[in-house]
Order: C-alpha cells, then structure tokens, then sequence
C-alpha cells in the first residue's frame, strides 16, 4: 500500500499479530516496479493508441461556441467505444492564457484564439493512457504554428536522446541544451518535465534536475515540456519504452501540424 489505501485499523490489526511492526517497502517495491514486462507494455501501447484515436475523432466534430463538459462527454463516450474498460474523468479546459490545469470541464464556451489542453486517464487491462494532447480554435497565427513545430520537434528529439545508463538528471540537462538559447519560458508550476508510467498515471521516476534514477531497459517514460506564451498552451506528452539500446514511441506520436477546431 504505497498511496494510503490502507487503514490505522488495518495496520493496528497486522501488529498485533506479530513482535516485528509493519513497515513500509515502498522503496524496495519501486525499484522492482520500475522495470515492466513486455506484457505490460503492449497494454499501455493500446490503451494510447485508445484515447489517440478519439481526441482525433472527436476534436473533428468539434465546433466553436460548444462548452467544455460536452466536449468532454464527446470524447469520454468515444473511449469506451474505442474498448477503453474505464474512462475517468478527462482533465479538459479551454483557455487563452488563463489555463486552471485541474479544474472539472465547466460550461465555458469555445471560442476563437482558445486552446483546448485535454490530458487523459482512460484504461485498458488496468493501465492508464495518461497522455496530453492540444487544438486551437481557428486559424493558427505564423508564431504559433513555428512554436507547435518547434516544441514537438525538440520533445521528440529529447525522447530519442534516453539510452539505458542515463541518470534522470541527465536527459534533464539534455532538455536544457536542447532549449538553451530559445528564449521560451517553460511552465515553472512544476519542477520536472517527464515521469515514468505503469499501472498508476504517474510512477517514479522523475525528469527532473534532481532525480538520479538510473534509466534502466523495460522503463516506460513520459517526457513532456510546457511552454504558455501569448495565452496559447504548447505541450506534447510523448511515450517511450526504452530497450537495450534506445527508445521505442508506445504512443503515436503528436500529429505534424496543430489541430484546428472552425
């Protein structure tokens, strides 16, 4: 029990039973935890390959002026169509640089210049598709569509870079020259640009500055850097399962050019 589903009543019971108190084996868990079977794997490809499919399904019937609970309703509909075996609640907003990342979908209307930033939690044999994915309503200005190319470019390129050995600071420092000279300002709510993935929506460990984790074949990694500039949203939340000698993509990777919504 590493996220308090457990009990006071629970552990009072377990020590009573024995001399030796309980305590926790998060740590030694984790680190067995951390590396997944092929198996494992192949679900999460497919639970990606899910909600893929319905953002692209459903952000094509999208229309301006619809509010974000129905959009959400759309899309959650459209997972479990897709053989999705739960669809959580989808963290949905509109916005144009007033973007409240965890608040409920709400009654807010689409409008021209807004930016829909949908982050899903749907599963397939127990494993949750935690990937984000962007649309603009209208027609993308010049800046935003040089912006959305270079963002996805240099997310995907820093996913490339992983090789087993790395430490998590490491690909963190890759980000940085990646970066360096950009003059972007990056999302600072958070201290780190990627995680792992498993059978919770986020496991260790950390792309951060501070994560010395060691990168080790079979990890399932997620690497997604945020810039909001101008009130648009740039994020691109790629997947990767790394092998012996690089990184395999288990999600399809954002589309080329920037969804539009008319």
């Amino acid at each position: 029990d590493m996220f308090g589903r457990g009990s006071l009543e629970l552990i009072a019971a377990m020590n009573s039973l024995s001399t030796h108190p309980v305590t926790s084996c998060a740590t030694t868990l984790w680190k067995v935890r951390l590396v997944k079977s092929q198996a494992e794997i192949e679900r999460k490809r497919i639970a990606f390959d899910i909600v893929n499919r319905a953002f692209d399904e459903i952000i094509a019937l999208a229309h301006l002026g619809m509010p974000e609970f129905e959009l959400c309703q759309m899309m959650q509909a459209q997972i479990y169509a897709s053989g999705a075996e739960s669809a959580d609640p989808i963290a949905m907003v509109f916005g144009q640089g007033d973007f409240a990342y965890c608040r409920p979908p709400s009654t807010r209307r689409l409008e021209i210049g807004d930016y829909i930033w949908t982050d899903f939690r749907a599963t397939y044999g127990g494993y949750p598709a935690d990937r984000n994915r962007i649309a603009r309503a209208g027609r993308a200005e010049p800046w935003e569509i040089d912006l959305y190319g270079s963002m996805r470019e240099m997310t995907i390129a820093l996913a490339n870079s992983i090789r087993p050995g790395m430490t998590c600071a490491q690909v963190y420092r890759e980000f940085e020259r990646l970066h360096e000279g950009s003059n972007r300002s990056f999302y600072g709510a958070v201290s780190r640009i990627g995680h792992g993935g498993g059978l919770d929506i986020t496991e260790p460990p950390s792309i951060s500055p501070s994560d010395e984790t060691v990168i080790q074949a079979g990890m399932i990694l997620h690497l997604e850097p945020k810039v909001e500039e101008r009130g648009a949203v740039f994020q691109f939340e790629e997947v990767v399962a790394v092998g012996p000698a690089g990184v395999e993509f288990i999600s399809a990777l954002s589309p080329p050019n920037l969804p539009i919504v008319l």
